[in-house]
């Protein structure tokens, strides 16, 4: 025998530059049909195994009828070949590896068909090192498999079967030289004819440098390896070289070829891996990076958390953990879309890179908080001027999608050792320092110190109160008269939520609706609000009091809720209140936000009957001519500007041309916050229509307003 050949299946060119794996699920699948492979992930902790619809193609599955657990799995391995299978994964569980590879046979379901498999597996970690998912791959080798058998069984079914078959096989005498090779050989190698690599050097024609470049020698080769000593050789990740001088890896079975017990050549067939390597990298990515920005996620974060406190801890270093949150970055969801809230994550991510040591780490945490570590610290100054250069970053404008949009952020820092020594601890810490900015009004950051993490406790703990209030019936309505300045007449009165705290009290809204607004539970006390306003005021007009409008506030979330059309309309229907004496009231800057959903909504709403007046008017920026499209009655001035009326002459001014702009677009004027005869008074004389304030009453529960509105 003077030579050999072989058999493989030849893997199509794809398209390298396909898009990212969770964005083309569609491509990626038809990827793995061609390549006969497919993808997995086992939770470890809930055993629950999903697989891409390749695996369930090669297993014989239908997605129904798999149980979708690890030992289901075992079930469809071949018998002789599950113990083995259930070895190689529980011992790199056991003995601490990261992975693990395996061949093995499974028997399809229906057919019983025998089909042979390449597995690889990867394992991710926690921060305690226990292994909590897998990702794998699953290769259907079948072919090679037969074709390797055939190899052996008979040279001449192999002659027969290299020129029909696509795979890359070629074959080399003792000295490396090229003896035979088959079409798919030199369509994959981009040479044209056998006689370009028949006689020569197979390792110096595409096998000759390594992927960075440098020189690989013959004698460091596998396969010229594999000739001196004899046996099969497998490797599964080397650069091969094109006759063009591109690249590609390539996974590689080289067997030699004996007679009379002596090696005369090798068989070697060839596999273009690299969208397998991509594959591969793309699911790598996925289990420690963020998607979204490209930044390291928690876990692989907290493991060089980890590793540096040890470090640390050697060198006697200092460390700095930052903990970040953007100010407000739900209302640029809310206001453009979570398209353009992603744009924006994507442009922080750089800007906090470019203000960071390479020696640095930063990871997204999730939504939009950011963890930064500083190691090495020589003092504390460090981390300030790092934290200051990160919030001024962050301040400059963005010019995402023709919108020009700001954003400014809270840091929280916490330092190694002086906080703590545990990683938890520390991000926990920082967290802390962060929720700290936030209440000192936010775009600052602050150091933590001991005495925030028992006011965090406290705002916990209030806002769990707050959680379980509306089920207590501990939230009430109060009502603050709206008058006639002329007639000192009542005309309205405006509702205001009061919390009848089981031990601080009676609290106002201002001293719970931000809260509720970053919780989300103001959308719950909004309806409980609105349903108890119909409910009362209509009982009022039954019980023969004149009937009156009455205004409810809608909190921005309320407002942009798809919902609120359709739910101010059933509280309407179930109350039975004529919607003429319910009046809804937004400030400027909901109304602004987004100019034409606004009106959209209020003219929906305005067709039911439903009043509308405008509140905190003069503290923003609108456009009188999106004002004069509004369906809105009636302006509110801010009581910022009422309580300087006696002495300011700028707050006069404002309150006159108020006045003055909205009857000129035949709207009324309400004062709030009025609380002296001498602002009653100048309200009077520039014609201002209602105020409300102590001067008239203060806020009211519903009995003591059923007896002003009687006597009144």
């Amino acid at each position: 025998m003077i030579g050999c050949f072989g058999i493989l299946r030849d893997i199509p060119e794809r398209n390298r530059n396909m898009a990212a794996l969770r964005e083309s699920e569609k491509r990626l699948q038809r990827a793995q049909e061609i390549a006969h492979l497919g993808s997995w992930e086992l939770d470890v902790v809930k055993n629950i195994l999903t697989w891409s619809d390749e695996v369930y193609r090669i297993f014989g599955f239908q997605p129904r009828e798999f149980d979708a657990t690890y030992e289901a799995f075992l079930e469809a391995v071949h018998p002789d070949d599950r113990d083995a299978v259930d070895a190689a994964y529980s011992g790199s569980l056991r003995e601490g590896r990261d992975n693990y590879e395996i061949e093995h046979r499974i028997v399809r379901r229906h057919s019983g068909e025998i089909r042979h498999v390449h597995e690889k597996c990867e394992h991710v970690r926690d921060a305690t090192g226990r292994v909590i998912r897998s990702f794998g791959m699953v290769q259907d080798i079948t072919e090679r498999i037969r074709a390797e058998e055939a190899l052996r069984e008979s040279e001449e079914k192999y002659r027969m079967l290299l020129n029909s078959t696509a795979e890359a096989i070629y074959g080399i005498d003792p000295n490396g030289n090229c003896i035979i090779c088959n079409a798919s050989f030199l369509r994959q190698m981009g040479y044209e004819k056998e006689e370009d690599v028949l006689g020569k050097n197979i390792h110096e024609l595409i096998h000759y440098k390594r992927a960075d470049g440098t020189e690989y020698p013959m004698n460091e080769c596998q396969i010229y390896k594999g000739l001196i000593k004899g046996g099969g050789v497998h490797v599964d990740d080397e650069v091969f070289w094109r006759a063009d001088g591109s690249s590609f890896y390539g996974e590689y079975w080289s067997y030699p070829i004996e007679k009379r017990g002596e090696v005369i050549g090798a068989v070697v067939s060839l596999l273009d891996v690299s969208e397998r390597r991509r594959m591969e990298e793309e699911i790598r990515q996925q289990a420690y990076h963020d998607t979204l920005t490209g930044l390291p996620n928690r876990i692989v974060f907290m493991d060089r958390l980890n590793l540096a406190i040890t470090q640390a801890h050697r060198n006697k270093q200092i460390l700095a953990l930052l903990f970040l949150d953007l100010d407000r970055f739900k209302d640029i969801n809310d206001a453009y879309g979570h398209g353009i809230g992603d744009q924006l994550l994507r442009e922080v991510a750089i800007r906090i890179k470019s203000c960071l040591r390479e020696t640095d780490t930063v990871a997204r945490i999730g939504g939009d908080e950011f963890s930064i570590m500083l190691s090495d610290v020589k003092q504390m100054e460090d981390a300030s001027r790092i934290a200051g250069k990160i919030i001024a970053a962050i301040q400059q404008p963005y010019n995402i999608s023709n919108h020009e949009l700001h954003m400014s952020t809270s840091i929280g820092i916490s330092i190694y050792p002086d906080d703590s020594i545990r990683p938890e601890m520390l991000l926990r810490n920082a967290d802390i320092a962060m929720y700290h900015a936030k209440g000192q009004g936010r775009n600052n950051y602050q150091f933590y110190s001991p005495t925030m993490k028992a006011r965090t406790i406290e705002r916990m703990m209030f806002e769990n109160n707050l959680r379980r209030a509306l089920d207590r019936g501990e939230l009430v309505v109060f009502y603050q008269p709206q008058v006639d300045i002329a007639t000192r007449k009542m005309v309205g009165a405006e509702a205001l939520v009061r919390w009848q705290h089981p031990e601080l009290g009676l609290l106002s809204a201002a001293q719970f609706i931000s809260l509720a607004e970053k919780t989300g539970l103001i959308d719950s006390i909004g309806e409980y609000v609105l349903q108890t306003v119909c409910e009362q005021n209509k009982a009022l007009q039954e019980a023969g009091s004149p009937p009156i409008c009455m205004t409810v506030n809608l909190s921005a979330r309320e407002f942009q809720n798809p919902g609120i059309i359709d739910k101010v309309s059933q509280i309407l229907q179930e109350t039975g209140l004529d919607p003429q004496f319910l009046e809804l009231e937004i400030t400027e800057s909901i109304a602004m936000r987004d100019a034409a959903l606004t009106s959209d909504k209020l003219g929906k709403l305005s067709e039911m009957g439903i009043l509308f007046s405008l509140d905190d008017f003069g503290k923003g920026y609108s456009s009188l001519n999106y004002l004069k499209k509004f369906p809105i009655r009636k302006l509110k001035i801010d009581q910022s500007f009422i309580r300087g009326l006696k002495e300011d002459p700028d707050d006069q001014a404002i309150v006159n041309a108020v006045v003055q702009m909205a009857h000129s677009l035949k709207l009324r004027v309400v004062a709030e916050g009025v609380e002296t005869d001498d602002q009653m008074l100048f309200l009077r004389s520039c014609n201002c229509d209602q105020m409300q304030g102590y001067l008239y009453s203060e806020p009211l529960p519903i009995e003591a307003f059923q007896k002003l509105v009687m006597t009144h």
